[in-house]
This record gives C-alpha cells, sequence and structure tokens, in this order.
C-alpha cells in the first residue's frame, strides 16, 4: 500500500498472487503448525493446571473442615475438663469445711 500523490489524492495499490503456494509459503505453514502444536501443548499444560487447582482447593476445603472439627471437640473437651476441675474444686472446699468444723478448729 501507498498514499503517496502530490495533488493531494489517495493512491492505493494492491498486490495479489493467485496460484501455486511457493516454498517460502510452505515453510510459514510448517511454522504455523508448529505454532498451532505448541498452542495445544499449552492448552493442554493450563487445563491440567487448573485441574491441580481445583484438586488443591478441594483438599484444602477438605482439611479446613477437618481442622475446625478437631478445634471445636478441643474446646468441648477443654469445657468439659474445666466443669469437671470447678466440681471437683467446690466439693473438696465443702468437705474440707466440714471436716474443720467437726475438728472445731475454726
Amino acid at each position: 500500500m501507498s498514499v503517496n500523490n502530490p495533488n493531494g489524492g489517495i493512491k492505493l495499490t494492491l498486490d495479489m498472487a493467485i496460484g501455486e503456494s511457493s516454498a517460502i509459503e510452505s515453510a510459514d505453514k510448517g511454522k504455523l503448525q508448529d505454532l498451532a502444536t505448541r498452542a495445544k501443548d499449552l492448552n493442554n499444560r493450563l487445563q491440567d493446571i487448573r485441574r491441580e487447582q481445583v484438586f488443591q482447593r478441594e483438599r484444602e476445603a477438605e482439611f479446613r473442615d477437618q481442622s475446625e472439627s478437631t478445634n471445636s471437640r478441643i474446646i468441648r473437651w477443654v469445657l468439659i475438663q474445666l466443669i469437671v476441675l470447678g466440681i471437683t474444686c467446690a466439693w473438696q472446699l465443702s468437705h474440707l469445711r466440714t471436716f474443720f468444723i467437726k475438728q472445731k478448729l475454726t
């Protein structure tokens, strides 16, 4: 294409080749096929990476659920231990109080 015209108009030149492809074009086709196979390989790798990401997200979600479940069970167990400890402490204090009253030390 060229746009050189001293009179201010536009001159358009178009070159077209019709017929059999030359050796250069066949080499270009080979390069294009190579690029197409590389693009397919990259797409396959991308799909594998996406599958792996989904798998890792699922594993992470399962692990998170399991961790939260374990943490809630630990908290329940600690609360039960505190309740038992409090009840034991209250019982011992009442028992000691009655013991000291019987001994008339207070």
